[in-house]
């Protein structure tokens, strides 16, 4: 049974075809994923130089609070001033009412922020 040499080359590109294909996909899929994997080692470069950056301004900060905290010892007070319950150096404590404020209910107790209260203080062009 002879050949036919014409019939041997389809067959042989006809099962070519689809390994180039297959082949192609593959490389495709390839570059694709090494591009990913260069743009997120970008971003991972980026994300580390801006934590870098965050914690020398967070050490900043600290290093900031610790001289005034340490500028500040001696001018702070013991105990809480009158009716305060909580530390003025937070930004809103509770306390009970010493006496009623303009324009606000006579409530047992109000919230109220510490830098805008001052015990005995009285509103100006008003009297005691």
């Amino acid at each position: 049974m002879a050949m036919d040499l014409t019939s041997a080359l389809l067959g042989l590109a006809g099962a070519a075809l689809p390994l180039l294909v297959l082949a192609w996909q593959l490389q495709r899929r390839a570059s694709t994923a090494q591009a990913q994997a260069a743009l997120l080692e970008e971003r991972l470069a980026m994300a580390n130089l801006a934590q870098d950056g965050l914690n020398a301004q967070l050490e900043a900060c600290r290093d900031e609070v610790a001289d005034l905290g340490q500028a500040n010892a001696p001018n702070r007070r013991t105990s809480p001033p009158c009716g305060v319950r909580s530390s003025c150096c937070r930004s809103s404590v509770t306390m009970p009412a010493m006496r009623p404020m303009p324009g606000t209910s006579n409530a047992p107790a109000k919230r109220l922020n510490c830098a805008a209260w001052t015990p005995g203080r009285v509103p100006q062009g008003r009297a005691a």
